[in-house]
C-alpha cells in the first residue's frame, strides 16, 4: 500500500532548541550571516525565533525551562550554501551544533542540507522517497533526497541513536507541515479527522 503525503512547501525548516538565546542569536545572525525575520510565541516558556535562508527557515526555539540531557540523535550537521563562500568553513553554535558554510553548488547543495547519520538507507529510503515523495539523488557520502532547493544527505551508521526527546544542541529536522495524505489504496484522507 503505497500513499504519498503532501507537504505544505517545498523545503526543509530546521528547528533547534536552546536555553542560551543570546549567544545562539548571536551565533546564528551574525557569524552564520542569517537574516532573522520574527518572534513566534509557542506556548508559555517557548518562543521560535525565526531566520531566514532562501525559503527555509531556521527555527530557534528558545525554552526557559532547562531542556533534559539526552543522547545526540542522528542529525550531523546544517550546511548552507552561500555565493559569497570561497571554500567551506566549518563552525560550532554555542550548543554544540555542527554547520558549515559552503559555496553554492558544493556537493549539490544550492541552499542548505542536513546530514544524518541513519541505522538504515533502505527505511530510510523508503520514507522519504516513498511516502513523503522527495526525488533521491547520487551523493558521495551515501543517499541524498531532495525537496525543492534542500537536500538530506543520509549516510548509513548502524550504531545510530534513535531520536527521543529535544535536548540542548540537537538539531530537529522539521519539514513542511503535511497538507494532507493522500488517499491511495486505502488509506484515509487525514484532512477531515
Amino acid at each position: 500500500m503505497v500513499w504519498q503525503m503532501q507537504l505544505a512547501k517545498n523545503v526543509i525548516d530546521v528547528g533547534l532548541s536552546t536555553n542560551n538565546l543570546e549567544p545562539m542569536s548571536r551565533f546564528w545572525q551574525h557569524d552564520v550571516g542569517l537574516r532573522f525575520d520574527h518572534v513566534l510565541p509557542v506556548r508559555r516558556g517557548q518562543k521560535q525565533y525565526r531566520h531566514d535562508v532562501l525559503g527555509s527557515v531556521i527555527k530557534l526555539n528558545h525554552h526557559i525551562e532547562p531542556l533534559p540531557a539526552a543522547a545526540p540523535s542522528g542529525y550531523r550537521e546544517l550546511i548552507i550554501a552561500r555565493a559569497s563562500v570561497g571554500t567551506p568553513c566549518a563552525m560550532v553554535d554555542p550548543d554544540g551544533n555542527r554547520v558549515r558554510l559552503v559555496p553554492t553548488g558544493h556537493d549539490g547543495i544550492t541552499q542548505l542540507a542536513v546530514t544524518m547519520g541513519v541505522r538504515s538507507i533502505s527505511e530510510h529510503r523508503r520514507f522519504y522517497g516513498g511516502i513523503l515523495g522527495f526525488t533521491e539523488q547520487a551523493w558521495s557520502g551515501g543517499a541524498a533526497f531532495r525537496l525543492g532547493d534542500s537536500l538530506l544527505l543520509l549516510e548509513e551508521d548502524h550504531a545510530a541513536t534513535v531520536f527521543t526527546v529535544l535536548p540542548k544542541g540537537t538539531i530537529l529536522l522539521l519539514t513542511s507541515c503535511p497538507m494532507s495524505a493522500r488517499p491511495n489504496h486505502g488509506m484515509p484522507d487525514l484532512r477531515h479527522q
